[in-house]
């Protein structure tokens, strides 16, 4: 019977045991659920102060978009507080022309994260510029339950690039204007330069003209200097032409000749045609013809005088000669005539002699 007393007390020891290692079990258990739900208690708080005070809006919403909780970001972003927030959600937010892209770039169940550029209708109706991230949240067999939202008010970074872009358009337009400005300047210079050339070809011929001509080409300033003067006009007065630039012009008359015209009367001066006796550089004079014209420039402002000269020392002798001749014949004239009036008188007395 002690026997058996002994075997039931083991017995009973050992589920006495066994109960005292479940309870023990029990106890640790029901430790670690109060140190697991501590812990996701700790862990939501911190995610709710995350979610709260984050610097950029967040929305957690359901799979059709409407908002289950926001943060305060959010609502100041849009100037709603979180109980005046549209009940239809992010449709009721988004501008109307926007929506088709936000609905086009949605996330597919399987991709689970997405993002976008759109605009949103602030309480007071102006735009807010907004960059919206999109973490899809599922059960354990992959279907969506919700979205987390990353709100971000890129409003000031749209308007800055705005305010580049147009300041880039801005300056492409300035620099197609100054490129056509300078195309056509490079048109009419160009065409400058096919004129200047035709005119410079013209004036090299003028010239060759003038430096070839027998007659003598002077045009000094207003202040009678002599600015040019050809080779025919230099040899004429017995000079090198390099002697006679930036000489008075006054170098080729005769002191007695040296009266200047006052420049006003200058531009008066037209085909004034005149004789006189010019001087030669050894002092000898000879008879010149003169033709003076007025230089003026393209605002008709006076800038010198052109004179021809032509040695006309030839054509006096010519023409005295002539006078010579023309006396000679005038007085063989006179003596035919005086001749046949004596031939007349001598008849006449024969006559007379004879009737006697």
């Amino acid at each position: 019977m002690n026997g058996n007393k002994d075997k039931a007390g083991k017995e009973l020891k050992k589920e006495f045991s066994e109960l005292h290692r479940m309870i023990a079990e029990l106890a640790a258990s029901e430790d670690q659920r109060n140190r697991l739900e501590e812990a996701l208690l700790e862990s939501e708080e911190r995610f709710k102060a995350a979610f709260e005070y984050a610097p950029v809006g967040m929305a957690l919403a359901d799979i059709n978009g409407r908002f289950i909780k926001v943060n305060k970001t959010f609502c100041d972003m849009l100037g709603y507080s979180e109980h005046e927030l549209p009940a239809a959600g992010f449709r009721a937010i988004t501008h109307q022309d926007d929506l088709e892209a936000a609905k086009r770039h949605a996330p597919h169940p399987e991709s689970g994260v997405f993002s976008i550029e759109k605009r949103f209708i602030h309480k007071t109706g102006r735009i807010v510029w907004v960059f919206v991230k999109t973490f899809m949240l599922k059960d354990a067999s992959g279907k969506p339950l919700y979205s987390i939202k990353h709100i971000e008010d890129i409003t000031e970074l749209r308007q800055m690039e705005e305010t580049l872009r147009k300041a880039h358009e801005e300056l492409e337009n300035r620099v197609r204007e100054r490129t056509a400005e300078l195309v056509k300047a490079n048109e009419m210079l160009q065409a400058e330069v096919v004129e200047r050339k035709k005119t410079e070809e013209e004036l090299r011929s003028l010239k060759e003209a003038v430096e070839t001509m027998q007659l003598g080409v002077t045009i000094a300033d207003v202040g009678g200097n002599i600015l040019y003067t050809n080779l025919a006009e230099a040899k004429m007065h017995g000079y090198e032409v390099e002697e006679l630039i930036g000489k008075d012009v006054r170098i080729f008359a005769p002191a007695e000749n040296w009266n200047r015209m006052p420049v006003e009367n200058m531009k008066e001066v037209k085909s004034y045609k005149r004789e006189s006796l010019n001087v030669r550089k050894d002092g000898s004079t000879f008879p010149v013809q003169l033709l003076s014209d007025a230089l003026t420039n393209a605002d008709g402002r006076l800038i010198g005088i052109a004179t021809y000269c032509e040695d006309i020392t030839e054509r006096k002798r010519l023409a005295e000669e002539l006078l010579k001749v023309n006396k000679l014949e005038s007085v063989g004239t006179l003596a035919a005539g005086i001749a046949h009036d004596f031939n007349n008188i001598l008849t006449l007395i024969i006559g007379n002699i004879s009737l006697a």
